[in-house]
């Protein structure tokens, strides 16, 4: 997916990067790497004793909240690109 959405703003990057959800979509996927590396940096390192728990810890249902709004939003950017391109 890396290797075909370079392929694609490449082939024309002034027009992809003047959209706004090109803008939203990079943003988010900035953010959704800082959330990989919170949860590495906090809530990863418990990760062996989630298993003696009776539910997994609330800090971990939030960051995957996050993660999973995060990866929504980079997908419904994407998909919305397209639609405020003007017609070739």
């Amino acid at each position: 997916m890396l290797l075909t959405g370079l392929s694609l703003f490449a082939g024309d990057p002034v027009l992809f990067y003047g959209t706004i959800f090109f803008k939203l979509k990079m943003l988010a996927l900035v953010a959704a790497a800082l959330n990989v590396g919170v949860f590495s940096l906090t809530a990863g390192r418990s990760l062996p004793q989630w298993d003696a728990q009776p539910s997994t810890p609330r800090g971990v249902k939030i960051i995957a909240m996050i993660s999973l709004v995060l990866w929504i939003s980079v997908v419904a950017c994407g998909l919305d690109i397209a639609y405020v391109l003007p017609a070739p």
